[in-house]
């Protein structure tokens, strides 16, 4: 996307659009999804796919999936392969999402990084060569825009730290989670780059929460999402 049109609508023609909000730890998703979606009028959370609801389709798709992927592969991703493989089923849908707009914090482009390897270059498992490729594309197409949040170390470190909850950087030294961050940076900006690349790819846009603020975020966002979006929520 380019800068003179980073804030045009995307198409409304093509029905429910997915929008995910990808970026490194403390860098704002969740803040951002839930404003969004409070004051978007049309937008919802991811779909939760439920045990009991979800369960058949669970089962159908392991069947044939599993044997080909679990073996000398470590569970917690063979889960995670299944899952998107039911997700982009359940979008796939008619009506998946009752609203015009599904916003994730934690989506397929994150659970796709926690199954490619970090390195100089995206490294999955040999077994999923082909299932990789073929999710790539799945996820480019189901992805109308991807959000991509940072912010510079010192802040996002100072949130991390600022946490009532667990986090696995809270409270490390300033090295090690620079470290890590700049790790996870890498593997976004190459996974983004993959998926926006391919045929009907998603749009990309981006934001530095350390100075854009929540609610010029969300205009921003409302601006792209919607035909008419509201120019003042009094906010």
């Amino acid at each position: 996307m380019g800068a003179a049109d980073a804030f045009l609508p995307l198409p409304s023609s093509l029905g429910l659009q997915n929008l995910e909000l990808v970026g490194p730890p403390g860098a704002g998703k969740t803040t951002i999804c839930r404003e969004l979606i409070a004051h978007h009028g049309a937008a919802a959370p991811k779909p939760r796919l439920r045990r009991l609801q979800h369960a058949p389709r669970f089962v159908v798709t392991a069947v044939p999936l599993l044997p080909r992927i679990a073996r000398r592969m470590p569970w917690e991703k063979a889960v995670t392969v299944l899952y998107l493989e039911v997700l982009a089923q359940v979008l796939e849908r008619p009506r998946a999402v009752d609203a015009e707009l599904c916003v994730f914090d934690q989506g397929p482009v994150y659970h796709l990084a926690t199954i490619a390897a970090p390195g100089p270059m995206i490294a999955v498992p040999e077994r999923l060569g082909s299932w990789w490729k073929d999710s790539l594309d799945r996820w480019a197409s189901l992805l109308s825009l991807i959000v991509r949040l940072d912010a510079d170390d010192a802040a996002l470190i100072e949130r991390i730290d600022a946490r009532e909850r667990w986090h696995y950087l809270k409270g490390a030294s300033e090295a090690a989670v620079s470290r890590e961050l700049a790790g996870t940076r890498a593997l976004y900006d190459r996974l983004v780059t993959e998926l926006a690349r391919r045929p009907g790819g998603p749009d990309v846009v981006r934001f530095d929460t350390s100075v854009e603020a929540v609610d010029e975020i969300v205009d921003h966002l409302e601006m792209l999402t919607t035909r008419n979006p509201a120019r003042s929520r009094g906010r």
